[in-house]
């Protein structure tokens, strides 16, 4: 063998042993990282590093130090269980960092959002984000619930009173057989199955021909569009004809776009007066519960501002509680920005003590529709008062987010659900037992 060959072998011997010691090395002293709940600690480093931020100057001396090891976790309630409760564990078994570094981003977003609302400006973000990570998050509060309940202001206890998103994903699975959402989340099979109290004409731009669409915009050269499966109000809104060069091009746009096309409802003048330009709606909770008996569980009121053709809390309208036994307004208006005010900024009208129109129609149709699916326990309604006093059902939704309820007052809901919600536990146990 020649010498220079001999010298290949040599090298690619002494390469296989030294990735075969590197491997054992691995296998018998396996790297370690801590972490709590599912949750890894990071350094304020890693933290500023995912949130693409510069580390502040006051945590520049700490910024490699994992948290629990700094001033930072000094501020944490029950710190000293939460440092007992910190498991180390090998690198391969680390929880994977894709959910929770999104969600960090959404909190990042978020708090820009709101910082300006947020009263103390003592607190800053890596601690606000600290406390979120390994205080609330582990009890099943997201980003969202952190800034929309002010948690940076409260404790665990007083936190415990909220609906959390793991108890509305828990109402979920327990209330709505998984089978039938798709009857609320397809808006032209909701229209269908719920026609008795949708009376608006509709097409599914998926199923309507070229010759039924031009007939529907002759009559309706303004109508509302929207994606039959969108949520929170997002590429909705009033669609005008003229705006288009041709119609062919409409056609297309909708069609590509999966829209549900409608007429526009003609809603009560006391809801137009908050704002003519958006369809101003109620939301309304509802949950069937064990006894088969429909109840409100909450609802609100939705107003959009001058310009905008919708109304959701979402997509930047305010929205307000609504004394479910009387139809009343009970509290100021939000935003998504934490800004309360007690008139319409555009209106100027008053908000609170305003008396929802037809109420009492409101609740007998919800308690009537709220059996036509039986495997839909709880759903969020979208409805409107037409301007001939029916109701309207725009659409609905089988895990409505909790916001709504809880963010004009800042008082926990948990105490509506909870109960009904365990006797329904009990009762798909026994069904599934049955069974």
């Amino acid at each position: 063998m020649a010498t220079k060959d001999k010298k290949s072998l040599c090298k690619r011997i002494i390469r296989k042993l030294k990735r075969g010691v590197k491997k054992t090395i691995r296998v018998v002293f396996k790297k370690k990282t801590p972490i709590y709940k599912n949750t890894p600690i990071f350094t304020v480093k890693q933290i500023c590093n995912i949130l693409k931020l510069d580390v502040p100057k006051k945590y520049q001396e700490i910024q490699n130090i994992p948290v629990s090891k700094t001033y930072l976790f000094n501020k944490l309630e029950d710190k000293d269980k939460i440092i007992k409760d910190i498991k180390y564990v090998s690198i391969s078994k680390a929880p994977k960092l894709d959910k929770i570094k999104a969600d960090m981003k959404w909190f990042l977003a978020v708090y820009n959002e709101q910082k300006d609302s947020i009263k103390d400006k003592s607190l800053d973000l890596i601690q606000m984000m600290v406390e979120w990570l390994y205080v609330f998050r582990p009890l099943g509060y997201y980003f969202y619930d952190y800034f929309n309940y002010e948690f940076y202001n409260k404790t665990k206890k007083e936190a415990s009173a909220y609906l959390s998103k793991r108890f509305r994903w828990k109402v979920y699975r327990v209330a709505n057989e998984r089978d039938l959402v798709k009857v609320l989340k397809d808006k032209s099979s909701f229209n269908e199955v719920f026609k008795k109290y949708v009376n608006r004409k509709s097409y599914n731009m998926d199923k309507t021909t070229y010759e039924v669409f031009e007939k529907f915009v002759k009559k309706n050269p303004r109508f509302f569009a929207k994606p039959v499966e969108g949520t929170g109000g997002y590429d909705a809104g009033v669609i005008n004809v003229k705006d288009y060069k041709s119609l062919d091009d409409l056609f297309k746009y909708c069609v590509e776009n999966h829209m549900i096309v409608e007429e526009i409802v003609k809603q009560h003048p006391d809801l137009a007066k908050f704002n003519p330009d958006s369809l101003n709606t109620i939301r309304v909770y509802s949950l069937r519960c064990a006894d088969e008996k429909v109840r409100i569980m909450g609802a609100i009121f939705r107003t959009g501002r001058i310009g905008h053709t919708v109304d959701n809390f979402h997509s930047g309208g305010y929205l307000c509680l609504i004394d479910v036994k009387t139809g009343t307004v009970v509290t100021d208006a939000v935003n998504m920005r934490h800004e309360w005010i007690k008139k319409h900024p555009d209106s100027k009208l008053t908000y609170k003590g305003f008396k929802i129109p037809y109420w009492d129609k409101i609740v007998k149709a919800i308690e009537d529709a709220g059996c036509f699916v039986p495997g839909l326990r709880h759903i969020g309604w979208d409805i409107a008062v037409t301007d001939k006093g029916e109701i309207e059902f725009i659409e609905g939704n089988s895990m409505p987010n909790f916001d709504g309820i809880q963010v004009p007052d800042q008082i926990g809901k948990l105490y509506l659900y909870k109960a009904y919600i365990e006797e329904l536990e009990q009762l798909k146990e026994k069904e599934n037992q049955e069974k």
